[in-house]
């Protein structure tokens, strides 16, 4: 019976050992291979198949009702979207609408997958065991679901612009092409936006919860600040609307259509988030994984901005409700209506947020809070009038801009 060792060494006599930045790469796109191949098939299903059972002839029909430029002529229509015409044919138009949406489910799915270990704790110690740095165990894991995100989209749209030119319609898929690049560069910057919350809380719960919220939250306080009796401008480009647009990228990608923006736009959003996840990673500690976002100290100004959409959503529906507004010339700011809903929208986000990433809502006896005379619900609702001061000073700059 032979005793047999076996070690890393090679025949040299050097140690070799499987780490580095393009080994996680490697490993973590491995991983993904299952999602790739299922979004893969997803964004195949929702477009050049779904383009294939509609036919040639109903496509074809669809596409030439369309006239590109934007004005209309010979009796032939053009589709309007969020005001202005649309920048391609309107026979792309109901699948590429799906197409975005599926982008963001992916972003967030795949996401999860790779960043899951940071989340159990005893997942986490044995990935900070690995013969890996933080840079690169970030780095590897930002760059699969890049490339992952990346085969997904160059596979359909090879899928589509073959059937499109198999169809002798190659003459529409140039404007086409120009949007579908745009969008595929905004769901980047999403994914970068997305590594942020997945490199800061604790469970992986909370990164898809708290990504939701805040794009349910951005648009809903932009379109209605203005004016409470309409939906305001989607498409307006003040500072203070491309600042709150720079917290909503998925929900943005939809106004892709609509908006006129350079490469560069996209090149600069991209660098900076993915920058800002890599910073908050290399910041992460292990003792995070499976801790409550609620708990911890960055929430509380995340929370803030749930606070202010509380605030200007419930002020702004209580000021459509005060029909006395209509014969004072009084401004929105100083009406009772709009204070009341403004104080009781802020509490009512701060609490919400609260609730659903376990921050504490009840006395805990210990060392911390015993010194603390005020009752957690109470003191939510003094962090909510921070909201409602930020608030008026939103509605305020709104007006200015």
């Amino acid at each position: 019976m032979t005793f047999q060792i076996q070690t890393d060494r090679g025949k040299g006599g050097t140690l070799r050992r499987k780490s580095g930045l393009w080994w996680i790469f490697g490993r973590q796109l491995a991983d993904l291979r299952s999602l790739i191949a299922i979004f893969m098939f997803l964004f195949l299903l929702v477009m050049p198949i779904a383009m294939l059972i509609l036919g040639r002839d109903i496509f074809t029909e669809l596409a030439n009702r369309h006239n590109v430029p934007y004005h209309e002529a010979d009796g032939m229509t053009v589709v309007y979207y969020l005001g202005i015409p649309l920048r391609f044919n309107r026979a792309f138009f109901p699948f590429h609408l799906i197409v975005v949406t599926l982008s963001s489910v992916a972003v967030l799915v795949m996401g999860g997958s790779l960043f899951r270990p940071l989340y159990r704790r005893e997942t986490v110690d044995f990935e900070w065991s690995l013969p890996l740095t933080k840079s690169q165990w970030f780095l590897g894991r930002a760059l699969a679901l890049v490339v992952g995100l990346s085969l997904v989209y160059l596979v359909n749209i090879i899928a589509t612009s073959g059937i499109v030119y198999v169809w002798g319609l190659k003459e529409i898929l140039g404007g086409y092409l120009l949007v579908y690049l745009k969008t595929y560069l905004s769901a980047i910057a999403f994914t970068g936006f997305s590594l942020v919350f997945f490199s800061l809380v604790g469970r992986l719960f909370d990164a898809i919860v708290l990504n939701i919220m805040i794009h349910l939250a951005s648009p809903l306080m932009l379109l209605i600040m203005s004016n409470p009796y309409y939906i305001g401008d989607i498409r307006k480009q003040s500072s203070l609307h491309k600042l709150v647009w720079l917290f909503a990228p998925a929900f943005d990608t939809y106004r892709e259509i609509a908006m006129d923006r350079n490469f560069l736009y996209y090149v600069i959003l991209i660098v900076f988030w993915f920058v800002f996840g890599w910073f908050c990673a290399m910041k992460r500690p292990a003792e995070w994984g499976g801790r409550k976002s609620g708990s911890m100290r960055w929430f509380r100004s995340i929370q803030t901005f749930f606070s202010v959409a509380g605030g200007i959503i419930a002020g702004n529906l209580f000021y459509a409700f005060d029909f006395t507004s209509f014969q004072l010339h009084q401004t929105k700011l100083l009406r009772p209506a709009f204070i009341i809903g403004a104080i009781l929208g802020a509490f009512l986000g701060q609490l919400i947020s609260s609730a659903i990433t376990g921050k504490t809502l009840q006395r805990v006896p210990s060392e911390r809070t015993a010194k603390r005379r005020l009752h957690p619900v109470l003191y939510e609702w003094l962090w909510s009038l921070l909201g409602v001061v930020i608030l008026y000073a939103v509605e305020l700059v709104s007006q200015v801009i």
